[in-house]
């Protein structure tokens, strides 16, 4: 995959710009921003039930715009979409359909002016709605395996479209059981903390599972930046920004400068950061936390199943 040619596409819910006779119910409308605007963001996604987060810094949009993309952090109630892609376009082909690497709501947003630059800055979260406003009351038969109550539970989650749950649970309960409370709480006590909300799927992987490989190399010749560095129970390696890769995907790490980590990796955790823009020069990278001390991916195929 070529590594230039950066191009970002920002898509976000705000009102509308005119004024509704409906008020405060008028419906929103979505907001297409991309390049050659100049975007700076971090985004961080990891394989636990911490929800994944991501910040956004947007160079010089217009005033009507500035306007519309603004939220206080003392308004949760409204929970607005927001979707960004990012990736490298061909040359020859400006139609090349980038990576989506964060689908979520916005949770702040507000413009400030920097000497001659007005910068709009967002923060948004994955997977709140999800998380937050969910909730179960309801009992299980006896016997019934646990899978199947995980998807039960995934199923009545607003915003979830889909389960990845792999074999990582014991005996079923011999006893009927009582679920009450937050779904997503709920989901976390049965799968020991092991689940994460990533693009609209819930996943719950065991040790040594992962999502089927999109990438299955990191090198020097995919971007490899660096030796990478074990940190107690994880593999710290940097790269140039790849956003096909995703949590819990498995990866062959290759490192001519530390052969002794080559190896077959579980991403547990990555951040994206940097800047795409086409008119100022900037970083753009990579930060991978790969799960160390497993000694066999035993199923490189856990499927993405519809709900």
């Amino acid at each position: 995959m070529q590594k230039w040619n950066r191009k970002f596409t920002l898509e976000i819910e705000v009102p509308p710009s005119a004024q509704s006779p409906l008020g405060f119910l008028a419906p929103v409308q979505t907001l297409t921003l991309a390049s050659p605007l100049t975007v700076e963001f971090s985004i961080d996604r990891r394989m636990n039930t911490h929800l994944n987060t991501a910040s956004f810094k947007l160079y010089n949009l217009s005033r009507a715009h500035r306007e519309q993309i603004f939220k206080d952090f003392n308004n949760p109630s409204s929970t607005q979409a927001i979707r960004f892609s990012a990736g490298y376009a061909p040359d020859t082909d400006a139609t090349t359909q980038l990576p989506v690497i964060f689908n979520g709501t916005w949770t702040y947003a507000a413009s400030v002016r920097d000497r001659s630059d007005w910068i709009t800055e967002i923060e948004a979260m994955e997977g709140v709605e999800s998380a937050a406003t969910s909730f179960t009351a309801k009992t299980v038969a006896p016997g019934l395996d646990l899978k199947t109550i995980i998807t039960g539970l995934a199923s009545s989650m607003k915003g979830i479209t889909g389960t990845a749950i792999g074999d990582i649970f014991a005996t079923p309960p011999q006893r009927g059981q009582v679920l009450f409370g937050n779904t997503y709480e709920l989901i976390n006590q049965y799968t020991r903390g092991q689940c994460s909300i990533q693009g609209g799927v819930l996943v719950v992987l065991g040790q040594g599972q992962s999502l089927a490989p999109i990438v299955t190399r990191i090198d020097s010749d995919t971007g490899l930046l660096g030796t990478p560095r074990r940190a107690e129970m994880y593999m710290e390696v940097e790269t140039l920004f790849e956003p096909r890769l995703i949590p819990g995907q498995a990866v062959d790490l290759f490192s001519t400068t530390a052969p002794q980590y080559n190896g077959t990796y579980q991403i547990y955790g990555l951040t994206h950061t940097g800047v795409i823009s086409d008119s100022v020069a900037g970083d753009l990278r990579t930060s991978l936390r790969l799960l160390y001390g497993i000694s066999e991916i035993k199923n490189n195929n856990v499927p993405v199943a519809s709900l």
